[in-house]
């Protein structure tokens, strides 16, 4: 018995190759590993084919004899990573070359070639039916092993493709990984299976962004504009706080001299109270102070004059310095209106300053389930770069992951909102790559600009 074909199904079939397949369909037995079941395995034999599983390749081979002999058309499968094995101890075994014809693999999607580097003169013809078929994918080089005729020995070192290389031995395992043009020749007799990835096209970079539950859109959009990829995750959102204490400070805001606003979620927060307990807005007697032109805005929307803001840094930081430069802090009835994870700064440096600080907590930020989806992308490098837009979504997002995945998180370009984010993020062990000059959307795309720029000539050298 001679030149059965022998496949090796890969583990997707929808890599299996026009020559395997024909292989599969026309054989009357095929002999396969016992405990191995193909995917998709009744789309590729034809109806009535016997399919007969065996526990050593001994009796493989006593079997297709006997078939052969009794005239059906018969094929040895084996899984993809085992199919040089078996052609090699089939070829001990009979101290010969075997009873077997490799018909060619080749896996088109993220490998684009697969071949085999077979002793000199041991290469079946059939061995490199997929030739042609190779040669159509682009961006595929065909590179033949020593001592096969028509094939130059030194083409490989030539004319190498750009791109990840794989040298797997008989039993799987990785002989080695990494770029082609450092890809050694083949070591040993044995035969390798050897595949490789041609340098894929470019794609546009996979943005991460870090945000509220419903909060967005406006940097989703402008990530698109750029061409890039978004990837929202709403990875927290925001809940009603304990209303006891803040009840009261809302339906007596005649006692404060200055009402501070120390977020855009807050003066939402704010005046969604005092509609639900029916206060009139004009009882806001005192000044206002906001800590960025963000919240600025939102206090605008209201049809109110915000009377200090900070000059550089929007921060509580600078917001502040702002006072400080302002003077007149001691004795003043100051409300400050935060968030639960408020920072200590602003109410420290207020009291510091001799005004009297009441604060009303509007609002508590709680995380939500991260997607899995995007657990997977990380793991699989699948993203490029992930905008932090709060301390929060930096904490949240780094107790949501695991092991592996933060790995890939502090390999990503990192861009973050501001200095209270960047501290947030540098506590965590994983530093901001750019930072937004302002906490705005076109700061933001700005900072991503820059880092993803950085990330790409790194990359190139």
């Amino acid at each position: 018995m001679r030149g059965v074909p022998l496949v090796g199904w890969p583990p997707d079939a929808g890599c299996l190759t026009s020559a395997q397949v024909d292989a599969l369909l026309m054989a009357d037995v095929l002999v396969g590993d016992e405990g191995f079941d193909p995917p998709a395995r009744e789309r590729f034999v034809r109806a009535g084919a016997e399919w007969v599983p065996v526990a050593s390749e001994a009796e493989a081979v006593h079997i297709l004899s006997e078939e052969a002999a009794r005239g059906r058309a018969v094929v040895r499968v084996v899984p993809a990573h085992r199919l040089v094995a078996v052609w090699r101890d089939s070829a001990r075994a009979a101290a010969t070359e075997g009873p077997y014809t490799p018909v060619a693999g080749m896996r088109p999607l993220d490998v684009q070639l697969a071949r085999w580097q077979l002793p000199a003169g041991a290469v079946a013809h059939d061995a490199w039916a997929a030739r042609d078929e190779a040669a159509l994918a682009a961006g595929v080089a065909w590179v033949g092993p020593a001592g096969v005729s028509g094939v130059s020995e030194t083409a490989f070192a030539a004319a190498r493709p750009e791109g990840h290389g794989e040298l797997v031995d008989a039993s799987g395992a990785a002989l080695y990984e990494g770029p082609l043009a450092t890809m050694p020749p083949s070591a040993g007799p044995d035969p390798l299976l050897v595949h490789w990835r041609p340098r894929a096209a470019a794609r546009p970079p996979r943005v991460l962004i870090l945000r509220a539950d419903g909060q967005a859109g406006p940097l989703v959009a402008a990530v698109r504009r750029e061409g890039w990829t978004a990837v929202a995750a709403p990875i927290l959102t925001f809940a009603s706080p304990d209303w006891t204490a803040v009840d009261d400070r809302l339906t007596h805001l005649e006692r404060y001299t200055w009402v501070v606003f120390t977020s855009a979620n807050g003066v939402a927060a704010f005046f969604d109270r005092l509609r639900f307990l029916g206060q009139d807005v004009r009882r806001l007697t005192g000044r206002l102070a906001a800590v960025g032109q963000e919240t600025c805005r939102r206090l605008a929307e209201l049809c109110l004059t915000v009377d200090l803001v900070p000059g550089g840094e929007s921060s509580q930081e600078g917001l502040l310095a702002a006072f400080e430069a302002a003077g007149h802090l001691a004795g003043q009835n100051v409300l400050l209106v935060v968030g639960d994870r408020r920072g200590e700064a602003l109410a420290s440096g207020l009291r510091a300053g001799g005004a009297l600080v009441t604060e009303a907590v509007v609002y508590r930020t709680v995380p939500r389930p991260l997607d899995e989806g995007v657990c997977r992308a990380l793991a699989e490098n699948r993203l490029d770069a992930v905008v932090f837009t709060s301390g929060s979504t930096a904490q949240f997002l780094w107790a949501a992951l695991r092991g592996p995945e933060r790995e890939a998180l502090a390999r990503l370009v990192r861009v973050s909102i501001g200095a209270s984010t960047s501290r947030s993020l540098e506590r965590l062990g994983i530093g901001p790559t750019a930072v937004a000059a302002r906490p705005d959307t076109a700061s933001l795309v700005e900072a991503l600009r820059s880092g993803l720029g950085v990330a790409q000539q790194g990359a190139r050298a």
